[in-house]
């Protein structure tokens, strides 16, 4: 018998997307699943398409609930959700036919708690479709402290929801923080830290569409500061509990920071976000210029900061320096 594992897609705004995402859900090659269809107030007919869904297959069924962000709409799923696994997939994305019957066998194989693959960079625009004879590769296992590590160095595998498979009693008394952006990194460290075991493989199962109009591409705001309230509340967490991942953690926060700075534009309306990250970036930059661990473009983004704060802003033509 297969074991059953619930695939949550929170759905808001995706009418363009969504039924391509979910026919590639409904043809895996993995039988026994649950999919959670989470229309999260959607304003357009995605809450129709979401019901047409559930009518044609009874593998799927619908939330429907008021607007209240990513964050809570994973976890209203998460509460319904009766598998012995979770999946969670966005509603613009796609995956290969064999996503989840890979990706149960990464994490099965390994008696892991967490299982990991890779992922296919999609551009809107372009036609995109995976090879038909795409196979897993082998099996990379990690763990507690050197999985925290391989995820605070983003390396080879980073702190999205996506392209992973949990087991569900990773999620016992943790949910995603409600309301704010960058709920991923949040959580994710976190659930490492419950994790005894992950797996990870190279596997490109995983189709991640890049829009033009998504949150991520959006101008700085206020509420991209979430960021750099995550950040210092991942550093007070972890350096108590793992001292020896001590370079690691100063390394993401330092990446994180420099994510956010570099998206703030000049003039008098963000000063005091501007100088609260300058303190955090004087604060770990000695950290990444020692780290043997820190990438080459971190160290470079550090070492520019002691040439002064208006010539490091000039780094945000530098693509990549600032990735989250």
């Amino acid at each position: 018998m297969e074991e059953k594992i619930s695939i949550i897609i929170p759905v808001y705004k995706v009418e363009k997307y969504l039924e391509r995402c979910v026919d590639s859900i409904l043809a895996q090659s993995y039988g026994n699943l649950e999919v959670i269809l989470v229309d999260d107030g959607s304003p357009d007919s995605c809450p129709e398409i979401c019901d047409r869904y559930q009518q044609q297959d009874r593998r799927i069924q619908v939330i429907h609930r008021e607007n209240g962000g990513l964050a809570a709409a994973r976890n209203s799923a998460i509460e319904r959700a009766t598998g012995e696994y979770l999946v969670f997939v966005d509603s613009d994305d796609q995956v290969h036919r064999d996503y989840i019957k890979n990706l149960y066998q990464i994490i099965t194989q390994a008696q892991a708690d967490l299982g990991i693959c890779g992922y296919e960079d999609q551009y809107e625009g372009m036609e995109h479709s995976f090879s038909a004879d795409m196979k897993i590769e082998e099996t990379v296992c990690f763990g507690r402290i050197d999985g925290l590590k391989a995820l605070l160095y983003q390396v080879p595998f980073d702190n999205s929801m996506w392209a992973k498979i949990y087991r569900k009693h990773l999620f016992d008394d943790l949910r995603m923080p409600q309301g704010r952006l960058y709920e991923d990194f949040a959580i994710m460290y976190r659930l490492f830290c419950r994790a005894d075991r992950i797996a990870y493989n190279p596997y490109k199962g995983y189709g991640y569409l890049h829009r033009g109009d998504g949150i991520m591409e959006e101008q700085f705001s206020l509420r991209k500061m979430d960021l750099i309230d995550f950040a210092e509340e991942m550093k007070e967490r972890l350096l108590p509990l793992f001292p020896q991942l001590e370079p690691a953690i100063w390394s993401r926060y330092f990446r994180a920071n420099c994510h956010i700075y570099l998206q703030i534009p000049d003039g008098d309306e963000f000063v005091q976000q501007r100088k609260r990250i300058e303190k955090n970036l004087k604060e770990s930059r000695r950290w990444v210029l020692k780290d043997s661990g820190s990438r080459l473009g971190t160290k470079g983004a550090a070492f520019c900061t002691y040439l002064g704060f208006p010539f490091f802003r000039k780094l945000k033509k530098w693509k990549g320096i600032g990735k989250r």
